[in-house]
């Protein structure tokens, strides 16, 4: 890539990393915080009260860390995808003014012959080298998203179910809480500790499946400014190329999963939301059957929701 003018960023890429250790930081801290000032009694020793808040968030910590490192490393390959789309790009030059078959006498050298490093590297559609190194880019970058994929397989299994329970859960004691007729100040903390944690799980789900959604996006978009590149001008060896890298592009598409057991795409975002739609539908129906009552305060809640609180 970087013989085909293509910056590699790394400068960028090391800030990135420095950023996601910085927000891993921050939100592990907002996690003790909100410990320290919920969760636990005023009359506390401050270093017992310390010691309790990191000790019950250190799981968050690693939980943290270990998706933030599969973020970073699927977001680095999202963007060699899109430079190598934006590579694609400047040889796609199908408009009304300057029609690809007017352009390809204007052929320049291979990209070879060019200077490593140059930025914008002008590289015209006749040139069948360059479309065979591209190809045999983006296979290699498909090759490495699948042994990262593979490695933090078990990971993702255990993120993304673990997240689904933990949502259904905490939005029924959500539930719970807001109809239980508690006093303002338990009400305010036991509301805010649900609000925390479920916000952070909503999160964890959507932000490791729109990246992997992303990068699965620009690694098909590839296919499409290849197919736009095909035109009978050009040469046999370059089209030739283009169909092999076609062909290539069906057999090996970049999926997501975790272990095999689920996509993590579009589908499976749905998937949850409904599914947890149902379980929190069911249980709620289920918490408010024909029971004995009791009255807590001015409101009224069936027997056993408050044994579960």
């Amino acid at each position: 890539m970087e013989n085909m003018g293509i910056s590699m960023q790394r400068s960028r890429h090391y800030k990135q990393q420095f950023q996601i250790i910085a927000v891993c930081i921050v939100l592990v801290l907002g996690f003790v915080i909100v410990s320290w000032n919920t969760q636990l009694r005023p009359q506390l020793p401050v270093h017992v009260k310390l010691i309790a808040a990191l000790g019950t968030n250190f799981p968050v910590l690693l939980i943290v860390t270990s998706d933030a490192s599969f973020l970073f490393w699927i977001n680095y390959l999202r963007i060699k995808f899109n430079q190598l789309n934006n590579l694609l790009h400047v040889m796609v030059t199908t408009t009304i003014d300057s029609p690809s078959d007017k352009e390809i006498p204007k052929l320049i050298n291979d990209f070879e012959e060019e200077t490593p490093g140059q930025e914008g590297v002008r590289i015209v559609n006749g040139n069948a080298n360059t479309m065979k190194a591209v190809k045999e880019i983006h296979l290699q970058l498909v090759k490495i998203a699948r042994i990262v994929n593979d490695f933090y397989g078990m990971q993702l299994l255990l993120t993304m179910s673990t997240t689904f329970v933990f949502l259904t859960v905490l939005l029924f004691c959500a539930y719970i809480t807001i109809f239980a007729g508690l006093t303002i100040e338990h009400f305010q903390n036991q509301l805010i500790m649900l609000f925390v944690w479920i916000l952070f799980n909503l999160s964890k789900l959507f932000t490791l499946s729109h990246v992997c959604i992303k990068t699965s996006t620009e690694a098909s978009d590839t296919g499409e400014l290849v197919c736009q590149l095909y035109e009978p001008s050009t040469s046999k060896e370059f089209r030739a190329e283009i169909r092999d890298f076609s062909l290539q592009m069906v057999q090996n598409p970049l999926v997501f999963t975790a272990c095999g057991f689920f996509y993590l795409d579009e589908s499976f975002v749905q998937g949850v939301i409904g599914t947890i739609s149902t379980y929190l539908v069911i249980l709620i129906q289920v918490s408010e059957v024909n029971l004995p009552e009791k009255i807590v305060g001015n409101t009224t809640v069936p027997t056993n929701v408050i044994q579960m609180m």
